[in-house]
């Protein structure tokens, strides 16, 4: 679900496929933040 007022989500799931750097593995809590959203992965 997507927050319009924060521009923030929360997945209740491990997206282990987002990384940050093409060596670091998205894991349990691993915030991505772009220049439009944050998005908390759980």
């Amino acid at each position: 679900a997507l927050d319009a007022t924060t521009k923030s989500a929360v997945y209740d799931f491990k997206a282990s496929y987002v990384r940050a750097v093409a060596d670091q593995t998205a894991t349990a809590g691993y915030v991505k933040t772009n220049t439009a959203y944050t998005i908390t992965y759980q």
